[in-house]
């Protein structure tokens, strides 16, 4: 029997090969739309479930609030002596470790080879117990125990060793604290479903060493992320309530747990659900994962009613053949076998070709959107077990009713080829809602890229056009000599034709101010030592002037006397309590209760990082020795011939240190990334909805225009033209659409308006976007039915009026 249902389906595909192209290709990208997400989104979900008691390991973040009604300073770095002090006192708390950044990097030589190499960590050997890292070479044991030894990623192995065994072999390290031999102790593999960014590891004794104090002891500088595990058991929440008794007793200041706490947050929660400071790297966004998730719901839901719409609508062409089967004795079962049968043959064939659209497309746009579709999840076997699942799932929720509907058909009915009014109206409310579906995708996605938009085109409130930003050597030897080194090479730099002007500074516009800590102004309201928590960017005499920031009281570093002197934004202004910028000038500020700076000037906020971010209170202290960055303010399309110039006059004031570099205006527009990302994504899955759902307008056409040929044909009949029947056919679909359309419009506003939560600087609701998409939608429905509509009303209606 299974037999003859599977050479009557391949007789029907043989004789409407269209039709059955049309309905095979919407259901493959509706199935590939569901798996490509599916894929992206398990890998994002999966993030550091792999490793051993994951559920019971937490990071303990910094919540820092100076006064009561401040904004908290939430960060994923803590004092170095917690860790080891709530594995002391909390007998719930089985294991600490820590992770200490080696901030600026550090440039490594092996033999003649010199390499920059970001993403080093001071790690305590207690890491390999604490996470699952697969360490390819070494002894997890003894590879972080002894000083000046290292273990590094694969890909660090490379660059500094091609293929040579790294294990054993030792390397000279450049960093801020002098120069020193590391030994090479093991290679690991880094997981890319992992939050954990480094690419070295160096022991921690080695930084215990270089500090010269106890680690344990360090319950006032914030710099070192920290894991616990906890008992078996144990709830976090209640460990959480004993946190403030324990700060008081090892801060011991009289405040403690007043300005200072500590959150426990999960690890499996880190990537999608933490964006603090301090991060070890950029973390995902869950919202955009949900977002895409869901989108890939509604895709393979347009496909599936999709589906049932244009299959319903072959059914008219098909009543002959039901009312005969029936006649010659079929049953209502072996009917809806039949029609089953053949769903199950156009599913599989729609799953198999979905697969091939994701090996030939999975790629391509992964490379267009920047993100991660890994084609090596098709050998995996829960993608296997998904895959058989959607077939299963899509030829029961596409097959059964129209199965059920056809095998109803009464036989003089089905013999006449009457259409089915209750489908009929099935058919319009599915289209409908598949324009609703597609126009708050549309809405969406015109708001996103209006805010994205929005963000890159607002101004920053600083000048970035053409300002090079090379990055300083890592300092060696002693202050001076580096500070001598630099100041001659920012000299030698002004020299060269085409360079307008040259700033030294520890950041530049586009990046994330590393430094930060308490302050106090002294004099009035000033009974708090610690009142004040603001970002500290160090910068040289041109920086303010080159960067075009705007001063509303004061001015800038001119002079050698101006290194008592500090320069703070409109956020610092507010943050210390000041009215006018005025009245701050002169007054004096305490940072971290050691240096005492007079404000010598005001600026004006400027945009630092993401739109996302808000305004940062920030200090700009005259350069001492934290030097990271050059800024170099050039004339307009003189880049290539003024680059090579730097390198050689940076090579031979810094022999053997990497030049490297890049546009300030390429660091901001990377600001925005993520969201770029995510733009791209959403429109590609965007338009194949729209796409689905204009071959689902054509099925209700098709459907709609052979239901009413004896319509069409008595008005012909009774003189009604052309043109009036075109716009009577057109405006019965224009109708779903405008009704779909309305819909989707709260829809769509809520959606939108939860999006845009997450930025500090957002756009409004733009009232003509779902204006825009009624017309596009509305363009799109009489494009694809109007050639339809056409031929119908030019056909001989005595075609169809000879048998009544």
């Amino acid at each position: 029997m299974i037999r003859h249902y599977l050479i009557s389906t391949l007789r029907q595909l043989y004789k409407s090969p269209k039709f059955y192209l049309l309905n095979i290709f919407g259901l493959a990208i509706g199935i590939s739309v569901f798996l490509i997400i599916y894929q992206y989104g398990s890998f994002q979900l999966s993030f550091d479930k792999y490793h051993p008691d994951a559920s019971r390991i937490h990071r303990l973040n910094f919540v820092y609030t100076p006064e009561e009604g401040q904004e908290p300073y939430v960060g994923a770095a803590i004092f170095s002596g917690v860790g080891p002090a709530m594995v002391n006192d909390f007998p719930q708390v089985e294991q600490a470790t820590r992770l200490g950044e080696s901030y600026g990097g550090a440039i490594l030589r092996y033999e003649d080879e010199y390499f920059k190499q970001e993403q080093i960590f001071y790690a305590e050997p207690s890491l390999f117990d604490m996470f699952r890292i697969d360490l390819r070479v070494g002894n997890p044991r003894t590879a972080l125990s002894e000083k000046n030894t290292a273990v590094i990623s694969e890909k660090v192995k490379l660059k500094l060793f091609g293929d040579q065994e790294a294990v054993g072999k030792t390397v000279e390290w450049r960093n801020t604290a002098g120069t020193r031999t590391v030994l090479i102790t093991g290679v690991f593999k880094k997981s890319l479903n992992s939050h954990l960014k480094g690419e070295i590891y160096l022991s921690w004794l080695s930084q215990r060493l270089l500090l010269n104090h106890d680690l344990e002891a360090n319950w006032r500088w914030f710099d070192y992320v920290t894991y616990i595990k906890l008992a078996e058991g144990t709830d976090p929440k209640l460990l959480e309530a004993q946190i403030p008794e324990f700060i008081d007793r090892y801060r011991g200041d009289g405040r403690g747990s007043k300005v200072v706490d500590f959150d426990l947050v999960k690890l499996t929660d880190i990537h999608l659900h933490s964006n603090v400071n301090q991060e070890l790297g950029e973390n995902g966004d869950f919202q955009a994962v949900l977002i895409l998730i869901l989108i890939s719901g509604v895709v393979l839901l347009i496909a599936w009613v999709n589906y049932i719409n244009l299959y319903t609508a072959k059914a008219v062409q098909r009543g002959k053949e039901v009312g005969i089967r029936k006649t010659l004795g079929s049953s209502k079962t072996e009917l809806r076998w039949q029609f089953f049968v053949e769903a199950l043959f156009i599913n599989l064939c729609a799953v198999l070709l979905a697969i091939v659209l994701i090996v030939l497309f999975s790629p391509g746009i992964g490379n267009l959107t920047e993100t991660n579709f890994p084609v090596s999840f098709l050998t995996t076997t829960e993608f296997w077990i998904i895959v058989i699942t959607i077939w299963v799932a899509s030829t029961f929720f596409s097959g059964v009713y129209p199965a059920l509907l056809i095998s109803k058909f009464d036989i003089l009915e089905a013999l006449k080829s009457v259409s089915q009014k209750n489908s009929g109206r099935i058919r319009r409310i599915i289209v409908s809602w598949q324009f609703l579906a597609s126009a708050t995708l549309m809405t969406f996605s015109t708001m996103v890229y209006h805010q994205i938009e929005a963000m890159n085109n607002r101004p920053i409130g600083i000048n970035t056009n053409e300002i090079l930003a090379i990055n300083a050597p890592n300092f060696t030897g002693s202050d001076a000599v580096y500070i001598n080194k630099i100041q001659s090479l920012k000299t030698q730099l002004t020299g060269i034709s085409g360079v307008e002007r040259v700033a030294l500074s520890s950041d530049v516009p586009g990046m994330q101010i590393g430094w930060r800590g308490s302050s106090s102004l002294l004099g009035e309201n000033s009974e708090d030592p610690e009142n004040a928590l603001v970002f500290k960017a160090t910068v040289g005499n041109d920086f303010t002037t080159l960067y075009g920031m705007e001063f509303l009281a004061g001015r800038g570093y001119e002079r050698d006397s101006d290194s008592l002197s500090v320069i703070i934004n409109e956020s610092a202004l507010a943050l210390y309590g000041f009215s006018e910028a005025e009245k701050a000038l002169n007054r004096k500020i305490v940072f971290l209760g050691i240096d005492t700076l007079s404000v010598l000037g005001v600026v004006a906020n400027y945009h630092q990082e993401s739109l996302k971010e808000p305004f940062k209170p920030t200090a700009f202290i005259k350069i001492s020795r934290e030097i990271d960055m050059l800024s170099v303010k050039i004339q307009s399309s003189e880049i290539s011939r003024i680059v090579p110039k730097i390198e050689e006059m940076f090579s031979n004031t810094f022999p053997g240190v990497p030049f490297q570099w890049g546009l300030v205006e390429d660091k901001l527009e990377n600001r925005h990334q993520n969201e770029s990302s995510f733009l791209k994504t959403f429109n590609i899955f965007v338009g194949l909805s729209i796409l689905i759902s204009v071959f689902g307008l054509l099925g209700l056409v098709s459907f709609t225009i052979q239901s009413r040929l004896k319509e069409i044909g008595i008005r012909k009949v009774l003189g009604s033209s052309i043109l009036s029947m075109v716009k009577l056919l057109v405006f019965d679909f224009a109708k779903l659409v405008i009704i779909g359309n309305l819909i989707a419009l709260p829809i769509a506003y809520y959606l939108t308006d939860q999006w845009l939560a997450q930025f500090s600087f957002r756009i409004s609701y733009l009232w003509w976007t779902p204006v825009l998409v009624l017309i596009i939608c509305l363009i799109l429905a009489f494009v694809s039915s109007v050639f339809h509509v056409l031929k119908a009303a030019r056909f001989n209606p005595i075609d169809v009026l000879q048998t009544e």
